[in-house]
């Protein structure tokens, strides 16, 4: 199974070593298989491989997807300035001969007045997963990149919907995404129509009719968030869960819809007080 360099444009976490890579996903159709690619092992039989027949659950499948994210970008020296005390990044961890990637938060920074050029900065990094978890190391500039937001990859959706027929057979307990909570604010962006909007990432130039939510799981599925939408209400939407700080207890997020009438629907079914939405923990 040939993929073009252009095809590399996911990282995955690995379930070895709990390291994320950049890879490429190729989805067998016909045995209802996904096949992990890494960019950096092109022979075959470093690729992972799912079934279909591996999950049983939502919460399976919303787990999975999670392992799944846009390329992280390095930060050029310039950009120093970015990186900030609190933030969520992917960074380079050395052990022994090993320098894999896994996430950080950044504990704190050490500025120092620097060349555009060449950034004299330190940060303390808190890692929070691989060999590293919980502890506190100190890195440079060139071994940390920004995590960043995006659609879920066309395949993964391919291979969600796969995972959700196979499930239809069995009880399963309705997902649901969390609660809006006390918060919630509908808007609509027809006065920004002729520009660039950036929303979780993703930029356009379409007419957009929004709801804004609160108190989500931090590791709530955009995807699963879409479905959820579409099963009550028979709408699809476009679904977006913003990145938050290591304090924060809960996430901010965005439904996009392409009309006032869906967008209506959308908000009547939240806030009607008969509908109690509730996430798997209990949120």
């Amino acid at each position: 199974m040939a993929v073009s360099i252009t095809d590399y444009n996911l990282e995955y976490r690995c379930s070895t070593d709990d390291a994320w890579y950049t890879c490429a996903v190729v989805l067998d159709h016909v045995n209802h298989h996904l096949r992990v690619k890494f960019r950096d092992f092109v022979q075959s039989f470093y690729d992972e491989v799912f079934s279909v027949a591996n999950f049983s659950t939502h919460s399976e499948i919303e787990q999975f997807l999670l392992r799944f994210r846009p390329v992280s970008k390095p930060v050029e020296d310039y950009e120093c300035s970015r990186i900030i005390q609190g933030m969520l990044v992917c960074a380079i961890y050395r052990n022994k001969n090993e320098a894999l990637y896994f996430d950080a938060v950044v504990d704190a920074v050490r500025y120092k007045a620097h060349k555009p050029e060449e950034c004299l900065c330190s940060y303390l990094l808190c890692w929070q997963h691989g060999p590293g978890n919980g502890n506190v190391t100190k890195s440079t500039i060139e071994d940390i990149c920004l995590i960043t937001d995006g659609p879920i990859h066309p395949k993964l959706i391919e291979f969600a919907n796969l995972m959700k027929q196979q499930l239809k057979g069995t009880f399963v307990q309705s997902q649901v995404f969390g609660s809006v909570g006390h918060s919630s604010h509908v808007g609509s962006s027809a006065e920004l129509s002729d520009h660039d909007i950036d929303m979780g990432g993703v930029k356009t130039t379409d007419r957009h009719h929004y709801i804004m939510l609160e108190n989500l799981e931090k590791d709530l599925c955009p995807l699963l968030m879409m479905d959820f939408i579409h099963e009550h209400t028979s709408i699809t939407a476009e679904s977006y869960v913003f990145p938050s700080l290591l304090a924060e207890t809960y996430a901010r997020g965005a439904i996009m819809v392409d009309s006032t009438t869906k967008l209506k629907r959308i908000y009547d079914f939240i806030n009607n007080p008969n509908h109690v939405i509730t996430s798997f923990s209990g949120r």
